[in-house]
């Protein structure tokens, strides 16, 4: 009879202390408001570009070891009607050399008509899908380039080559 009455007193606890003790629900709009548009303080573009970038690298690394889907969907709309795809889905690995190992499993005919994917369409999909800026990448990126003029910001993140 004790261990019956211990049971039915632990699941009433739990009934009444659980909606205490693990609350749903919190404020999403909590700290918003407008947005700083000063500089950071301590730190110049060029080290907060190279610490991201520095990051970026390490994920590079670690997405190199993995296996992934990408599925690609490029569509034409006429008004809310979809009037033609481009869809692709590929298993992506890599092999011990880190080479890109590519395998597509889904490719529907393509039904664009009003739209050509061209080559560079294709090569920034395989290329720059996901995007990621590491340090060696950086040189090739544009960042802050000033307006001798007016000290206007020019094309940031512009690619140059």
């Amino acid at each position: 009879m004790n261990r019956a009455l211990a049971r039915w007193t632990g699941i009433f606890l739990f009934v009444v202390l659980a909606p205490v003790v693990l609350p749903g629900q919190t404020n999403c709009e909590e700290g918003d408001g407008a947005l700083n548009p000063a500089p950071p303080q301590g730190m110049t573009v060029q080290e907060i570009m190279q610490k991201f970038a520095a990051k970026e690298s390490v994920f590079r690394q670690a997405r190199d070891n993995y296996t992934y889907t990408q599925d690609v969907t490029v569509q034409t709309l006429d008004g809310r009607t979809v009037d033609g795809e481009y869809r692709q889905i590929s298993d992506i690995s890599y092999d011990d050399k880190r080479g890109r190992v590519e395998t597509v499993t889904f490719a529907p005919p393509n039904t664009l008509v009003r739209v050509k994917m061209t080559r560079e369409d294709f090569d920034d999909i395989r290329d720059r899908l996901p995007f990621v800026l590491t340090t060696e990448d950086l040189p090739r990126y544009c960042y802050g380039a000033q307006d001798h003029g007016s000290g206007e910001t020019l094309f940031p993140g512009s690619r140059l080559g």
